[in-house]
């Protein structure tokens, strides 16, 4: 399933995810260019709850579905991004991601 995305190819699609929307062509460049592709498989753990994360992923291909305490938040499809927070704070992960098809995805690393 090894694919790989264009420099060009992820700007643009960094240009369509909500939390980077308002950066410059440059800044999504810089971002882009930092960035690593990582795949997975259906029924792979993604993210784990509770369990500490230095990643922020952004999908490319595929779907997953992110769930609290067994409660389904939210389904991912491209564009769609998780791993922010623990990011951010360098604090546990606030959500399990489980990939519900192969998937494709962005991966970026403090």
């Amino acid at each position: 399933m090894t694919r790989r995305t264009t420099s060009t190819a992820k700007v643009a699609l960094l240009g369509h995810v909500d939390l980077l929307a308002e950066c410059t062509k440059k800044e999504r460049a810089q971002i882009a260019s930092m960035s690593t592709e990582c795949d997975a498989v259906a029924g792979q753990v993604l993210a784990q709850e509770g369990e500490l994360g230095a990643e922020f992923f952004i999908i490319v291909d595929g779907r997953a579905t992110a769930s609290r305490n067994g409660v389904e938040l939210a389904t991912l499809t491209p564009t769609h991004f998780f791993g922010e927070l623990a990011l951010l704070d360098g604090g546990p992960r606030t959500a399990t991601v489980v990939a519900d098809t192969d998937m494709h995805r962005l991966c970026c690393v403090a």
